[in-house]
């Protein structure tokens, strides 16, 4: 039951990679 799981919640983080990286990308490098 929990591999089902892990596996939506990996497709679903793969899925959407844009959406972890957008919050870190302009922490780590600031635009001017």
């Amino acid at each position: 039951m929990v591999n089902w799981v892990s596996q939506l919640s990996l497709n679903h983080i793969l899925s959407r990679p844009v959406r972890v990286i957008a919050p870190i990308v302009p922490t780590s490098r600031p635009t001017k």
